[in-house]
Formats: structure tokens, sequence, C-alpha cells
């Protein structure tokens, strides 16, 4: 009988679903909220394919990293309206001008998240900005294959775990198919989101327009989530509103797998790697004007041609990849930290309420209210644009 990986260790790629030729593996939430693949034994006719391509039992090529960098996206819009640097955009912008697809992490119209696929500029905006909660891929790798076979190019960006059950499922060469990580602290429940996004809901009287979780409202360094509600309201720096990314920070509601991901090292499957740079512009002249910078991995001949093409569009220095993994990439290497107290947080998920949640596990200390309350009188007298007092409340937060 086909046995799939144990549950602790699935990461939820959808690679064993989408690759079943009798389409007997269905994704099925668990009480968590995550994922996981459920065989329907009637039609299963042990073909054993869906065993032979999970990213997580079989080994991968994977890419060193031939170039680093940091750098920024030379348009300030853009580069304000993304996590970091806005290097995204840039890539993307190159391979919507060739005609091709852009896959990519968006909320759908009830602010659900989901893997999109976009193909033209004014729709980019959607992909921008991190997503603080497991991305619904559904039959997102079939549509690549499609595009692909179509001969399209194609820009799939998601997780590590996302891009190696991709890079499964395609199981070919194809010089079409451009895969960029996103370096990952893992990815939290999305049953535990719409919780979120209730009490958020409920405590404003409005409906969520929109949630960014990593808006730039004092800078990339004091990047806080903010949330804009349909009565046009603009709340951020609040205990509730950060309630969320914190129980996630605090190791109650990463999915098990990221406890001890398998994807944790430098080399990668993917032709891309970005993650946030904070440490080391210093280090290599390069401005730091806290509208956030990106660190750029380059690993495949593919890339290196396509980062030639783009190179008018960005500012950027090469830097040494172990200096920028050793201020920068602890992510790189190290998986989320499960805290001691995550079983007894879901044995109470479901008794208690949202709001009775966050007071039992990550309560409000004095010091948080008093930065928080001091960030809001720096948005509303100017003082956000201090970069000397943001980087006192940097050591402070610290």
């Amino acid at each position: 009988m086909i046995k799939l990986v144990e549950k602790e260790h699935c990461s939820g790629c959808t690679a064993c679903m989408v690759c079943c030729p009798k389409e007997a593996i269905s994704m099925c939430a668990d009480e968590e909220g995550f994922k996981y693949p459920v065989i329907d034994r009637n039609r299963c006719v042990e073909c054993g394919k869906c065993v032979r391509t999970c990213p997580i039992t079989n080994k991968q090529k994977k890419n060193s990293v031939v170039d680093s960098y940091i750098a920024i996206n030379n348009d300030k819009n853009q580069r304000e309206a993304s996590a970091s640097g806005g290097l995204f955009s840039v890539i993307a912008h190159y391979v919507l001008e060739k005609n091709g697809v852009v896959f990519g992490a968006a909320y759908d119209e009830e602010l659900r998240v989901k893997h999109t696929a976009i193909e033209h500029e004014a729709d980019l905006e959607k992909l921008r900005m991190s997503k603080y909660v497991q991305s619904d891929l559904g039959d997102t790798f079939k549509q690549v294959d499609k595009y692909l076979k179509a001969d399209r190019i194609v820009l799939f960006s998601g997780t590590p775990c996302q891009v190696a059950g991709l890079r499964a499922y395609i199981n070919r060469e194809d010089a079409n198919l451009i895969l960029l990580d996103l370096v990952c602290h893992g990815v939290p429940s999305p049953k535990l989101f719409e919780d979120y996004k209730a009490a958020l809901s409920e405590k404003y009287e409005s409906d969520i327009q929109n949630i960014y979780f990593r808006s730039k409202v004092l800078g990339h360094h004091l990047s806080t989530i903010a949330v804009r509600f349909s009565n046009g309201k603009l709340i951020h720096s609040r205990r509730l509103v950060k309630s969320y990314p914190r129980l996630w920070f605090a190791g109650f509601t990463s999915r098990p797998s990221c406890y001890a991901c398998s994807f944790k090292e430098e080399d990668r499957v993917s032709d891309f790697t970005l993650f946030d740079s904070f440490k080391s512009a210093g280090q290599y002249d390069f401005k730091d004007d806290d509208m956030g910078l990106s660190n750029v991995y380059v690993r495949t001949q593919k890339a290196t041609d396509l980062w030639k093409q783009i190179e008018a569009q960005v500012t950027a220095v090469k830097t040494k990849t172990a200096v920028t993994n050793k201020n920068d990439g602890d992510m790189i290497y190290e998986s989320a930290v499960k805290n001691k107290a995550r079983a007894e947080f879901w044995s109470d998920y479901g008794k208690l309420s949202y709001t009775e949640l966050i007071d039992k596990y990550i309560p409000y200390s004095k010091k948080e209210a008093i930065m928080d309350k001091v960030k809001r009188v720096m948005v509303s007298t100017g003082l956000s644009k201090n970069l000397k007092i943001k980087k006192l409340l940097t050591k402070i937060k610290k």
C-alpha cells in the first residue's frame, strides 16, 4: 500500500496531488488549518508516482550561489510598495515584457491567500508584499506546466518547499522556467488567519480591505503590520493588529514541518533567492535610506543572463555570500523554533476565543505598549522619517 511522507515532515507542496495520474489524492485541512494529502484508496492504482515525486523524500539537484548582491529597484514607487528592495517586481516585469506569466501569492476577494497567475503589468501589485500565511496552491503546478508547454516564459515565486515541489513535479530542464524562492521563517495557519481577520473586523466594526504585513509606514527597519478597513481607517502598532505575527514569531502557529524544515541550506533548486538586507549595507558603502534593501542570490546561468538584462533598472553592489549569510541569512539555515507550549495552544484553540488566546499566550507588556504608542506618535508628527530615532528604537526593540 502506498504510504506518503509522515505528516510532521509534509510541507503541503501539492506535488503528490497534481502528479497523480488517477487524481486519487486530495489536499485536506486538519484541525490546525494546514492541508495534507489524503489518498482515495478506491482510485489509487499503487503506481508510486506520488512517492517518487515528493521533494521531501527524493534528492534534487541543487544550485550553488554564483553571485550575490545588495540591490534596490530604481522605481521608487514599486520599491515603497514592496516588502524590501522591490527586486521581485523588476524580475517579474522582465518576464511580463517577454509575454511571460508570473505566479505568486495574492489575496483573493475574501483576503484568503492563494497562488495566482498574472500576465499583465497592472496586476503585478497583487503579488507584491509578504503574506504571512500558507498560500493555497490549488492546481498551480499544472497551470505552470501548461504555460511551459505552450512555450511561454514562467516565473514562479514562493517558499523554498513550494519551489522544490514545483521543480519535482515538472521533473525536466526547461529554459523557460524561472524559479525564485523567498527565504522563509515558516508558514502560519490559514485557519488562524481567518479567526484573526474576524477579530479585527469585530473590534474595529468594519470589513477589512487589505492587510500589509510589511508596512513601511515606520520605514523598513521598523516595518510593522498595518490593516486598512473598508471605512477608510488604517490601523497599525496596535496589540490586536500585531497579535497574529506575534503568535507566529513566538513559535505557536507555523506548520509542523517548518520546525524541522527540509530546505534550510544555502544550495537550493531555484534560480534566484531573495531576502531582506538589514545589516550588510554599511560594509559595502551602500546607502540604506530605510525604504528597504534586498539580498539577491543568483544561482544559475539562466539567472545570470536575466540579471544582465535588468541591471539598468536596479542599483546594486556585489557582495560576499559568506558575509551576507552571517549578517542576514539566519533563516537560510535555521528552522523556525517551536514554542514549548505549542501543543497546549492548539489544545486551547476552539475552546478559547481569539482574544483569549492572545491574552494567555502573548501577554502585552508595558514596554511593548509604550513602544506602540511612540510609533503612533512618530507617524502623526512626522518623526517616522528621522533615521536616528528609528535606529534607536530598533535597538530598544531588540
